[in-house]
This record gives C-alpha cells, sequence and structure tokens, in this order.
C-alpha cells in the first residue's frame, strides 16, 4: 500500500451538531467512529453513514412500524408488541370468495353430508366430502333379500314400491315361468320418471313348452317409484333383492 494518508476534518457528535459543512464534504464523527456526508444547508445538517457492523446480512432488520389489518388484533405498533389472529366463528375460514381480488373474509365451512346446501362461495368438510361421495359410489351398501308377499320385508309382482332410502338402490328380481305356458314370456323391472313409468330393463322370450328363468335388474333413485310388472300371472316369484344403504 502507497505510504499516502488521507485525514478528514473530525469532531464528536455534539461538534457535528454545530458544524455547518459544505456540500459534499466528509467528515469524522470520533464519538461514533464513522462519517458524515454533509448537505451544505447549515449546521446539523450531516447525514451519518453506517458502519458495516450495523448492516443485517440478507436485508433484515427490526420492523419499527405496522399496522394490523382484516383478521389481525393488536396492532397497530409503533415500537413493539405483537399481533394475533383475531377470533372467528366456528366452522368459518378465511379466504375470499368475491370472484375477484380483495380482502379476506370468513367463508363458512359446511357439514352437510348431502351436500344440499352446497354453494359457489362456501367450503365443505372432508368428513361430509367423504360420506356424499359413499353415498354416490355405493360404499357401506349392503344386499337385503325379500319374500313375496304385501307384509314387512316381502314384495309383490306388480306392486309400486318408493325408494325412500336417501341413496341410490339397485334392483334385482329372478321369475319363472312353468313349461306348460305357451304365451309369451315378459317381465319388466319399470321406474317412474316424471309420471311415467319406463322399462329400463326386460325379459321376453317366445319359446314354448319349456321352463325358463331369469332375472332383470336395474339402478332407481332416491325419491323413485318402481315396480316389477309382467304380462300374464303365469310369472312365478323366484328371487327379489335390493342393495342399498
Amino acid at each position: 500500500m502507497a505510504n499516502i494518508q488521507v485525514q478528514l476534518r473530525r469532531g464528536t457528535t455534539s461538534d457535528h451538531a454545530t458544524f455547518a459543512g459544505a456540500e459534499g464534504e466528509v467528515t469524522v464523527d470520533t464519538d461514533l467512529d464513522t462519517l458524515m456526508v454533509h448537505t451544505g444547508g447549515g449546521s446539523g445538517t450531516g447525514v451519518r453513514l453506517a458502519k458495516h457492523s450495523e448492516l443485517s446480512a440478507g436485508g433484515g432488520g427490526t420492523v419499527v412500524s405496522i399496522a394490523s389489518g382484516t383478521g389481525l388484533t393488536g396492532g397497530p405498533i409503533t415500537t413493539s408488541g405483537t399481533l394475533s389472529l383475531a377470533s372467528i366463528a366456528n366452522l368459518r375460514a378465511l379466504g375470499n370468495v368475491s370472484g375477484t381480488t380483495d380482502a379476506p373474509v370468513a367463508v363458512e365451512i359446511k357439514d352437510d353430508d348431502t351436500m344440499a346446501t352446497a354453494s359457489a362461495t362456501s367450503l365443505a368438510t372432508s368428513e361430509s366430502i367423504k360420506a356424499y361421495v359413499d353415498s354416490q359410489l355405493g360404499a357401506n351398501r349392503s344386499w337385503s333379500t325379500f319374500t313375496e308377499g304385501t307384509g314387512v320385508g316381502q314384495r309383490q309382482i306388480g306392486t309400486t314400491y318408493t325408494n325412500n332410502t336417501g341413496g341410490e338402490i339397485e334392483v334385482h328380481f329372478t321369475g319363472s315361468y312353468p313349461a306348460t305356458y305357451t304365451g309369451t314370456r315378459q317381465f319388466s323391472l319399470e321406474v317412474n320418471i316424471s309420471g311415467t313409468f319406463v322399462i329400463i330393463d326386460n325379459y321376453r322370450l317366445g319359446q314354448t313348452n319349456v321352463i325358463t328363468h331369469n332375472s332383470v335388474s336395474g339402478s332407481v333413485p332416491n325419491n323413485t317409484q318402481y315396480k316389477i310388472t309382467a304380462t300374464t300371472s303365469s310369472l312365478t316369484f323366484q328371487q327379489w333383492a335390493e342393495l342399498s344403504s
């Protein structure tokens, strides 16, 4: 290093408070061991430069002022303090469902297993989503069998029934005709659609002198009427089963 010395004017912090340096002049504050850059604006207008030890790596530092916004409590803070999330009602989450950029609000979290109250501005619990999906896919369903008759746990050909299980069911019916029957052998599973019974599965055979066993089956939505119909009373009830929740 060349043997050159540069000495700047210097003084204490108190000296600088009354010193009027020229614009752009640099002096040394001997109390703070740092430099002062003067503006030429008169006594005490110098600007102190930060020392390396006063700089935080990565742009860190101390927040000296912060105001609390939506969803926060505890502000504004001008020196030190704590900001906390404000309490919100049960089954709510902070979010934005306005369709545009906006401040967060309390969004409802619905716990509705049937999804009857679903909306575009609410959320759903994981339990209610699982329950609804299970009901649509047939999880937790089991088969029930019915004997022929009009009592509890019985079904009868030609009688109308209503699915009120709360979900879709599967209906399976097996019937037979005697070998002595000479007419067309036909029976169907029908459901009521908008006031009209419509065949959704059908068995038909024109052959005679043979014992025939066959089945029809299909899905019946909730709150829908259904029945098994036959072209003749010669049809024999063999089996009726329903898959439901």
